[in-house]
């Protein structure tokens, strides 16, 4: 299945932001390349400890 949000000739990203369930001052931002499926960039609050 491939999805498409944009024109591929402009961008093949796409920006996915949320909260922290319970806590809506903690927000988490992820951009992700839809043909890869690689995180290029995301942020989360510093409480949160990185998957390993």
């Amino acid at each position: 299945m491939m999805l498409n949000f944009i024109p591929a000739d402009l961008s093949h990203t796409v920006s996915l932001t949320g909260y922290v369930k319970g806590n809506k001052d903690q927000e988490i931002f992820a951009l992700v390349d839809y043909d890869t499926y690689e995180v290029k960039t995301g942020s989360v609050p510093d409480e949160i400890k990185p998957l390993q």
